[in-house]
């Protein structure tokens, strides 16, 4: 399993948080900090075959959640780093 966790905003140190607590989980993930625009960071994992984006913004890390991206089913679900792993490792 691969994600591409994706930092808006101000958020990089939740990202890497969420990404270490990812990859001691056997995720493979990588993080996006580059600041463009949405669309084009979809369209980038898109191109790369990643089945999943999670996102943290600000609102996220104030909240202890992330916004989990399928990128199948282009569905979006609002989820807690824990409930965010069981998904993933689930799959």
């Amino acid at each position: 399993m691969e994600v591409v966790v994706v930092e808006i905003g101000d958020t990089i140190g939740e990202a890497l948080q969420v990404s270490a607590e990812l990859r001691n989980n056997g995720i493979r993930k990588r993080i996006d900090t580059s600041k463009r625009k949405l669309k084009k960071s979809l369209a980038s994992a898109s191109s790369k075959g990643v089945p999943y984006v999670i996102f943290i913004g600000e609102n996220e890390a104030a909240d202890g959640t992330l916004r989990l991206k399928d990128m199948n089913e282009m569905t979006e679900t609002v989820v807690s780093v824990k409930e965010a792993k069981k998904l993933l490792l689930n799959i």
